[in-house]
């Protein structure tokens, strides 16, 4: 059996970060296209990633412009080094971005 075909004018191929934010930036600009946006992802949500989890500062300024406040228990991160071969570069900030835990 076919399956029934939607309509559709954007497809956001990923639900992470970007895909989702997009799509939500996409509504907040008008709400008429929550009608004709479809969001796909090869995973299943809410699941486990060991990379995922860190929200930058600039991060949460776009969650909050977008109507999302973070506020899950987080770990605060102040300091990040990077360090390749002799070259080493560090941010600082209060904080520079959050852990979700």
């Amino acid at each position: 059996m076919a399956a029934e075909a939607i309509p559709v004018d954007v497809l956001i191929v990923g639900s992470g970060p970007s895909g989702s934010s997009t799509a939500l930036h996409l509504v907040k600009s008008n709400p008429e296209w929550a009608k004709r946006i479809v969001v796909v992802d090869k995973a299943v949500h809410p699941r486990e990633k060991l990379c995922g989890g860190g929200v930058t500062h600039i991060g949460q300024n776009i969650l909050a412009k977008l109507g999302l406040p973070f506020d899950p228990p987080n770990f605060e991160v102040k300091e990040v080094r990077l360090v390749y071969e002799n070259h080493s570069y560090s941010f600082y900030g209060n904080p520079v971005f959050r852990i979700v835990r």
